[in-house]
């Protein structure tokens, strides 16, 4: 959820802060509150770390948790939305009335 994703070649860029600076920031609707790092351990397994930011920290603390994070060649970095979506999808809240089932079994959906 940046406004650049890619794969990108690291010459100075060191930290996480400065890796989603480099992406071109984050979306409006990404948050900060759940950042997966996946990593492999040369030569030996594949790893997954977590970035989990508390909603009680300031802005600095939120920037120096992000800057003393640091990034290694080969890493991919996943940070996720504020809510989950579906672009296939259709979200209905309230009350409904219909018949039971997905609409992947129907062929037209119908609000009534």
């Amino acid at each position: 959820m940046v406004r650049r994703p890619a794969i990108y070649e690291l010459r100075d860029e060191k930290t996480l802060a400065s890796v989603l600076e480099l992406a071109g920031g984050l979306l409006p609707a990404a948050t900060l509150r759940h950042i997966e790092v996946q990593r492999i351990v040369t030569h030996e397994k594949q790893t997954m770390l977590s970035v989990d930011i508390p909603e009680a920290e300031s802005p600095g603390e939120v920037t120096t948790k992000l800057e003393s994070f640091e990034i290694q060649d080969g890493d991919r970095i996943r940070i996720f939305p504020i809510v989950p979506y579906n672009q296939d999808a259709i979200y209905i809240e309230g009350h409904v009335y219909g018949r039971a089932g997905t609409p992947s079994e129907r062929t037209c959906v119908s609000p009534t």
